[in-house]
């Protein structure tokens, strides 16, 4: 019997929160024969395998992959190495999932759809919510309408097609900070259609010690490795009007190495900024001059044209929560 989904899993220095995490998983009464869970051990020092490993026994289901602390791109890779399910779910062991998620999932992934996307619930330490939902008329859009209009940063929303991922060699960057907003593009371009989960299936935590909220040096150069990333990704393809959405997506990803209020305290992000002015402004003016670029394109490239940190103001305050 074909397992229909996999759930992916990597851990470390989550004991507080992995039980949360894997009793959403297994109190949905959804039959275990469906799904496998493979949770990747990263070398987490804690006592977070032990708890795990208390789930093993009930669990047949229940996948353990122990590895030396490589992060948590290589945690993803090794688990869909492992994974047999026709669908991957790639979630972190301090988010959980809603009630009867599971059995939504399964009844979505029965349509056969490359990729589903669903709208994360993001919730803080102090119980505020923020709760966004997709449009009403809408089921299913193309790569270029889902990179243009719907969030992609956080892999978690998706649910994947094994195949996608396997058929085009589709892996998480080792070694940086913000690696979903290096695979998120490369992941739409590939599934070419995306089918929209309108309920909410996912609890997305916003903790105070995540790497958004301390933010470091390597926060805006692993951002703006992605951004060139983006832009590499963006020259390979063929599809002209991807092509400029890969690159729109990419000058965002670049702004945002900046934001407005550590270019103000910290020296170092000030520095690296002035360093990379008129990189910025190139990228903005050769997305200006590209034919395919649409009204709403040439308005944000020429905002970013005019004035770089005005841009970086302006989409901080559109992704204000915080993320990971």
């Amino acid at each position: 019997m074909s397992i229909d989904l996999s759930i992916i899993i990597p851990v470390y220095n989550v004991e507080k929160y992995i039980a949360r995490c894997l009793d959403s998983i297994f109190n949905q009464n959804i039959d275990e024969s469906c799904f496998e869970v493979v949770v990747v051990n990263d070398g987490t020092p804690d006592n977070s395998m032990q708890i795990v490993n208390s789930y093993v026994a009930k669990h047949r289901n229940l996948i353990v992959i122990n590895q030396e602390n490589q992060g948590l791109s290589v945690a993803r890779n090794v688990g869909l190495a492992k994974a047999v399910g026709d669908y991957v779910w790639f979630v972190d062991s301090d988010d959980w999932l809603t009630d009867k998620s599971l059995s939504i999932v399964l009844s979505y992934v029965n349509k056969g759809f490359n990729l589903y996307s669903s709208q994360l619930i993001r919730i803080w330490e102090d119980g505020k919510i923020l709760k966004r939902s997709f449009p009403e008329n809408v089921s299913c859009v193309s790569r270029i309408q889902y990179i243009k209009k719907f969030p992609a940063g956080a892999i978690q929303r998706f649910i994947i097609k094994r195949s996608l991922l396997v058929d085009n060699g589709l892996l998480f960057y080792k070694g940086i900070y913000h690696e979903d907003a290096e695979f998120a593009p490369r992941l739409v371009f590939y599934a070419q259609t995306i089918c929209l989960i309108r309920e909410h299936i996912y609890y997305y935590a916003q903790r105070e010690n995540s790497i958004m909220t301390s933010w470091k040096m390597k926060n805006t150069q692993d951002y703006f490795f992605v951004s060139q990333r983006c832009f590499d990704f963006a020259k390979a393809i063929d599809d002209c009007e991807y092509k400029v959405c890969c690159k729109v997506f990419g000058l965002k990803v670049l702004l945002r190495a900046f934001p407005y209020n550590k270019i103000r305290t910290m020296p170092n992000v000030k520095n690296f900024f002035k360093k990379k002015y008129f990189h910025i402004m190139i990228i903005a003016m050769n997305i200006l001059l590209t034919r395919k670029t649409s009204f709403h394109e040439k308005v944000f490239a020429g905002i970013t044209f005019m004035s770089p940190l005005l841009a970086s103001y302006l989409l901080g305050k559109k992704y204000s929560y915080s993320e990971k």
